[in-house]
């Protein structure tokens, strides 16, 4: 048979011929781009050859000879359920439009032909199920989760891990429920792929030389199982784990010698699966991993952790609790530019899937085609140099020789070119002519007897005439007596490796086979001359070049920057910068190294919570202490009580990175330094005196007229004072004694001496004036009566008792 099936959205084609063996192959081009694309498959005897728009995508052979004919009993397009698992490694159904279908050239009816129209076809339609004529799409639109039961694959590279844990154990599971699966694509040789573990017991899934090895450790027992001897074909793989068996591809069976329960893994509540890097010591492999399975579980994802593989109504799931370094879909390096094809000499690049094959035209080999076949190592010439061709190879003949090989010698006499009855004798490349007496001459072709007259000399040459004969005087390129032989410096061939010489008249000059330079053609074409490669170091090769280039840059010549930014080459969560020819890291903190790879001592957190950690180099730090904590790691909390630094018989009270005093009453401050002063404001009313106490004050009210702890009560002092000749009127703070006619003073205690008393005397003293501004004052605590004098005119003194002198101006 021979079948062609899309599988992950690329072509695989397999076919079995004359054997039970299966070959196959499967293209790195993915056709499911909703492109209508072209697609050819040829087989030549075993060879088969598959082309996607008239490109070859891949060719594979059937190691069974095969010459005649594949005589076809069916050909089945689309369902599969007629055929065995051989043909296809899916049972699903092709699904999508198939277009102008031809078997060697013979139209295929996928729909009824139309009465009238006589085309040849290959085959009878025999049977038909779900054809639609025409182009018809799915109303994707229609459903709420169109995707809800698809898988997405994941690229791993060596740094990449997806690490999930069990969650909602709440049953008991049957065996039947115990399956470990996934599907696998990967070129590396090494590598871990996956390991799911609890309380010891484990299964590890590696890699190791490019085979598939499980080890599998059940009650402290360990068997390790060789699944496949070479799975990095880049193929894709499907692996299945159950209680008793491994299964690879649904074809090759490998029987555990002991009963594995894998339902043990999914009652467990601290199983943890870990898809790729494990620890250091075990980096993942580099490929793609998909529909990776435990149980009846959905397929896990690898990107939303909501959409974790699981069952059992969803009490039973994996969550995941740590992605590094993991790029959505399969993908893989382009090895093969359309526009920059590293294979040399017209070779067809073939990207193989982080595999790349030139496919070398006839006569060359090597990685790039970039030699040239040697055909002279199989031959020999005899008499000759080989010259290497492009698959073929000749013989230059020494001179004297003829033939492929070189084998035949060269008869020169044969016709003898010997003239007037000379003789002809071979020698090395020419024939040399003895002549007849009488002539002379390369061919014996002139008389002794000649003159200038008879135009003896040859080939241009100049006759001179002489006395009893003549001389030839040769132009360049030309000897012998009568310059008739052509001087040939090609004679020893001295142009190499195929060159063609022509002789000069002073020389030879060489045209150089296609590849070669030289004088004499004994040199590579020197394409490194112009030095080509941008970023990388030239080699010559056979008429051309190649380019070996400096890590960072890819291209045939050198000049395409890598980003090595798809690659993660960044660790510990660092974003990744691309630059030309490089890469750079930002690290997090704590983390060093052009890729962050090393930890630095403040990556375990030293300083806790209580300080930050400053990293000095990759082993040493310190720790800057937040307030209020102090040692290496500030693990010690400050004291700032032990100085006692509370006054005033305050309480100290400890608080993280200070201290509060509590003050007793009548102090305040930081420290209960300061005394309150109980006299700010108005404590003392009235105009009392304050003195302040701790905690308190006291009010002096002496002479305010006011009484009371804050001088606040009117002192009634008519109750206390006598007006002694008038009544008293109480003020606040003071009292008032209206005095009757002829008294005065605060008391009116004292006699008005501006009145004349009963008997109508005069108290006063001023003898030619008024009495004026009687006053009480006290002297020796006895209260007076004093007065002022308002004197009369002519009169002074302090009682008007003087005579006031009257000034006369003298008349002359």
């Amino acid at each position: 048979f021979i079948s062609l099936a899309i599988v992950n959205a690329s072509l695989r084609a397999k076919s079995s011929l004359g054997t039970k063996r299966v070959f196959s192959a499967t293209s790195a081009q993915e056709i499911d781009d909703n492109v209508v694309h072209l697609l050819r498959l040829v087989r030549h005897a075993n060879n088969i050859t598959v082309f996607v728009d008239d490109n070859e995508s891949m060719n594979f052979n059937v190691e069974n000879r095969f010459d005649h004919p594949l005589l076809a009993d069916s050909l089945v397009v689309g369902n599969v359920d007629r055929l065995g698992n051989e043909a296809f490694d899916t049972r699903e159904f092709f699904k999508g439009t198939i277009q102008d279908l031809r078997i060697n050239g013979r139209p295929v009816a996928l729909t009824p032909v139309p009465p009238g129209l006589d085309v040849p076809q290959f085959g009878v339609r025999v049977a038909e199920e779900n054809v639609i004529e025409g182009t018809v799409s799915d109303d994707v639109c229609s459903a709420r989760n169109p995707c809800k039961k698809g898988s997405l694959p994941a690229t791993f590279i060596v740094s990449s891990s997806a690490v999930y844990s069990l969650e909602g154990v709440t049953a008991r599971l049957s065996s039947s429920m115990g399956n470990l699966s996934f599907a696998l694509r990967t070129r590396s040789t090494s590598g871990q792929i996956l390991n799911i573990n609890s309380k010891g017991n484990s299964i590890n899934v590696a890699l190791d030389k490019g085979a598939l090895v499980a080890e599998i450790t059940f009650r402290a027992q360990l068997a390790r199982i060789m699944v496949a001897s070479a799975v990095n074909d880049g193929q894709w793989h499907n692996v299945t784990f159950n209680d008793r068996n491994v299964w690879f591809d649904d074809k090759s069976k490998r029987d555990i010698a002991r009963a594995l329960h894998m339902d043990f893994f999914l009652t467990e509540s601290n199983t943890v699966l870990i898809i790729g890097r494990k620890d250091a010591s075990s980096p993942s492999f580099d490929g793609c991993l998909s529909d990776v399975r435990v149980g009846l579980s959905a397929p896990l994802s690898f990107f939303e952790n909501g959409k974790a593989g699981g069952f059992m109504n969803g009490s039973l799931r994996f969550e995941q609790s740590l992605r590094i370094n993991l790029r959505d879909g399969c993908h893989s390096e382009v090895l093969c530019d359309a526009h920059d094809s590293p294979c040399k000499n017209g070779a067809i690049c073939q990207d193989l899937w982080n595999l790349r094959n030139c496919k070398c035209l006839t006569g060359f080999a090597g990685d790039l085609c970039e030699e040239n076949i040697n055909d002279c190592e199989a031959n020999s010439c005899v008499h000759g140099e080989c010259i290497d061709g492009i698959a073929e190879f000749r013989c230059s003949c020494l001179p004297g020789y003829i033939g492929q090989y070189c084998d035949r010698k060269v008869d020169y006499c044969h016709p003898s070119p010997c003239l007037n009855g000379g003789s002809c004798i071979s020698r090395n490349s020419s024939a040399v002519c003895t002549c007849a007496t009488g002539f002379f001459g390369a061919r014996c072709q002139q008389n002794v007897t000649a003159t200038c007259a008879n135009s003896p000399c040859e080939n241009g040459a100049r006759c001179i005439e002489l006395k009893d004969s003549f001389s030839c005087e040769c132009v360049g390129g030309f000897e012998g007596a009568l310059c008739d032989t052509a001087i040939n410096h090609c004679s020893d061939n001295p142009c190499r490796n195929g060159g063609q010489c022509t002789s000069t008249e002073d020389g030879f000059e060489c045209l150089c086979a296609l590849g070669y330079s030289g004088r004499v053609c004994d040199e590579l074409k020197d394409e490194c001359r112009k030095s080509p490669c941008a970023h990388g170091e030239c080699r010559r090769i056979w008429n051309g070049f190649v380019c070996e280039c400096e890590q960072g840059w890819t291209g045939s010549k050198c000049s395409i920057d890598v980003d090595e930014c798809e690659r993660f080459p960044c660790e510990n969560g660092a974003n990744c910068t691309n630059t030309e020819g490089s890469f750079s890291c930002s690290c997090p903190n704590y983390y060093l190294g052009t890729r962050c790879e090393i930890a630095g001592s403040c990556a375990s957190l030293p300083c806790g919570d209580r300080g930050e950690c400053i990293q000095l180099t990759a082993t040493e730090h310190s720790c800057s202490c937040a307030r209020g904590y102090t040692g290496a790691s500030c693990e010690h909390e400050i004291d700032y009580c032990s100085s006692n630094p509370c006054l005033n018989g305050a309480t100290c009270q400890r608080l993280i990175g200070g201290f509060k005093c509590i003050c007793i009453a009548g102090f305040t401050g930081e420290t209960c330094a300061v005394d309150i002063d109980d006299c700010v404001g108005d404590a003392c009313k009235n105009g009392g005196r304050c003195t302040d106490r701790v905690n308190g004050f006291d009010c002096d009210c002496s002479g305010t007229g006011f009484e009371g702890a804050r001088c606040e009560r009117d002192i009634d002092e008519c109750a206390i004072v006598v007006c002694v000749h008038g009544q008293c009127i109480n003020l606040p703070g003071s009292y008032k004694c209206d005095c009757q006619l002829g008294y005065i003073g605060r008391k009116c205690n004292v006699e008005d001496p501006c009145l004349p008393d009963s008997l109508n005397r005069t108290r006063h003293s001023c003898l030619h004036g008024d009495c004026v501004q009687p006053v009480v004052v006290n002297e020796n605590g006895r209260d007076v009566a004093k007065h002022g004098c308002n004197c009369y005119a002519g009169y002074t003194g302090v009682d008007c008792e003087q005579i006031q002198q009257r000034h006369r101006l003298a008349l002359l």
